[in-house]
């Protein structure tokens, strides 16, 4: 048997090795303990989407992939995959890529800000090119819920590859449920025609029902500030926009506040386009009749009546 007497070069050598490990290896990796990263910010990056994004902590950088879902993915890169994400949410390819978008949209508007991370820095698949940990993402002001609830629930992914449980967050039946709940609703990428305000009316025998309840108030805390101009084009869009509307008429104090409205003779094309009942045709319309002196100018532009004016009042203004 040898021993280190023996071979002093070879201890050396494998001692150097695991000094230098441990120096350039941070602390939180090395031994995979659960931690919490508070004040965490979103990196803006290409490669974000719904549920894996770039996340800046102190002075690391990190990407972190979100734990027991998968979102609609926003670019064509993997056609199989597109294919069998279409498959799996039952919708046809467009819907996923257009998904896609206004999933990341949704988490976006989430993580706008500091956020907190719980993680133990799992690795992750990743398409980015970057090193990948899985974490738990929790947004601010969301009523303690993590950001894959909040997207199985709105209809923008679908539970996938929950192996085990985490405290704090749904357990693999409770992610079914919420999925269910979505597609039965025919919530984000599971239809998107039928708003949540639609829902709420078709239960308004039972306006306590847990089940709307609880979409309720979290989507209410969530969207109460208008939108980044980054498109929500399509029917997913109407969770999002019936939800502002909402907030609108539930708060006057807000609905008075010009701030965080939308102009309508400064808007851009995608500004307007995530206005509810305002697709391409009818915001190059609208751009190609300005300005408008009244919100009741708008009666001016095709397929703009009383009803959308009305659904308008409070998310616009008219400088």
């Amino acid at each position: 048997m040898h021993t280190s007497k023996n071979h002093p070069f070879l201890t050396a050598i494998l001692t150097s090795i695991l000094l230098a490990f441990f120096a350039l290896t941070p602390p939180c990796l090395v031994g995979q303990e659960w931690q919490t990263l508070k004040g965490c910010r979103l990196v803006e990056d290409n490669s974000n989407d719904a549920d894996s994004f770039r996340v800046k902590h102190k002075e690391s950088d990190f990407t972190f992939c979100l734990y027991f879902v998968d979102a609609p993915e926003k670019e064509n890169r993997n056609p199989s995959h597109i294919a069998s994400q279409a498959a799996a949410f039952g919708v046809s390819k467009q819907a996923v890529l257009r998904g896609g978008r206004n999933a990341s949209a949704f988490a976006r508007r989430l993580l706008k800000e500091p956020f907190e991370v719980f993680t133990r820095f799992e690795n992750a698949q990743s398409t980015s090119g970057r090193p990948t940990q899985y974490a738990v993402i929790r947004p601010a002001e969301a009523g303690g819920k993590d950001l894959a609830e909040l997207l199985v629930e709105a209809g923008w992914a679908r539970p996938n590859g929950n192996k085990h449980h985490i405290p704090g967050t749904p357990d693999k039946h409770e992610f079914q449920h919420l999925e269910a709940q979505a597609r039965r609703e025919q919530r984000g990428v599971f239809g998107g025609k039928k708003s949540i305000e639609q829902t709420r009316d078709a239960k308004a025998d039972d306006p306590s029902n847990p089940e709307i309840s609880t979409l309720i108030e979290s989507q209410r805390t969530t969207f109460t500030e208008n939108p980044s101009s980054e498109p929500l084009a399509g029917e997913g869009n109407d969770a999002v926009q019936t939800w502002k509307s909402l907030s609108s008429r539930d708060s006057e104090g807000a609905a008075s506040q010009a701030a965080g409205k939308i102009d309508i003779n400064t808007a851009t094309l995608e500004e307007l386009i995530s206005l509810p009942r305002i697709g391409d045709k009818t915001a190059n319309a609208i751009i190609s009749l300005r300005p408008f002196s009244k919100l009741e100018d708008l009666e001016r532009v095709p397929n703009i009546g009383p009803a959308t004016i009305e659904q308008l009042r409070g998310l616009i203004i008219v400088r």
